[in-house]
């Protein structure tokens, strides 16, 4: 579970069987933009979901996940707090889940341009802001056009992005009831307190430019063989329910709580 100063966050797949955290690869901090990256297996039709653990004893902090480059959802994480964003809100008690897909292309040549941020493209981006709570309990209310949910739609075929992997928003679904709080922010979203990143592609691309490491089997002295294993950075755990969030900037929330190839790999 990666983890930046008293933040430590992390994706989990959940289907019939559970949640299950995954893996985490290459795990890097650049201190200068206080930002932790590193790279993470998808699977095409999975549902995934984001956790997170505010270790700090007195701090609050509202997190901005951007997946694909779309604003998705915000949430609120009160001092020793572990929370999950499950999906975006569509309503007080309905949200759609998040669900890995399989990139569509064309070759139609209006579509050269692609998303609007082609960069952003296989990631999920969890941006962390310091923060005081004024008011909590308020009554659900998403501003029009606060968040971005449009599905990616194709891109063309020479975008470099054959075989990869997007983010889709999976079928409408009750939830727990959203509400919303007051906040005020204590970092600016340009300068957060810190940023986690996760680029995700499929397991077998990652395998093969050698982002997942490969198991060698080396001949040892007598006829035996002994199978040695490079160890893979990061682990965690799946976290439920906590706390959750929706924010308009320096405001409002909502809390979403019940219970407290050719594949471009830049």
């Amino acid at each position: 579970m990666p983890q930046y100063r008293d933040i430590s966050v992390n994706v989990c797949t959940r289907g019939p069987a559970g949640t299950q955290t995954l893996e985490e690869y290459g795990v890097a901090i650049d201190e200068s933009r206080r930002t932790v990256t590193c790279w993470i297996s998808s699977e095409e039709r999975k549902e995934f979901v984001i956790t997170a653990f505010n270790q700090s004893y007195t701090q609050a902090v509202r997190c901005l996940t951007r997946i694909d480059g779309r604003s998705m959802d915000h949430a609120l994480w009160r001092p020793r707090e572990f929370g999950s964003i499950e999906g975006a809100y569509l309503s007080e008690n309905t949200l759609v889940p998040f669900v890995f897909a399989r990139i569509q292309v064309t070759d139609e040549e209006n579509m050269l341009n692609g998303p609007p941020d082609m960069e952003a493209l296989g990631t999920i981006s969890f941006a962390v802001l310091r923060c005081t709570v004024a008011v909590e309990g308020l009554n659900y209310a998403q501003k029009e056009d606060e968040f971005d949910l449009h599905d990616i739609g194709p891109i063309h075929e020479r975008a470099k992005k054959l075989g990869g992997h997007c983010v889709s928003l999976g079928d409408e679904t009750q939830a727990a009831p959203a509400l919303t709080a007051l906040t005020h922010d204590l970092d600016n979203e340009d300068s957060p307190y810190c940023v986690f990143v996760f680029r995700y592609r499929p397991r077998d691309l990652l395998k093969a430019q050698r982002i997942i490491p490969h198991y060698r089997q080396t001949a040892t002295a007598g006829p035996s063989q002994s199978v040695k294993a490079v160890s893979r950075n990061g682990s965690g755990h799946g976290l439920k329910g906590a706390k959750r969030v929706h924010e308009s900037n320096t405001s409002t929330f909502h809390d979403l709580s019940s219970n407290s190839e050719l594949l471009d790999l830049s």
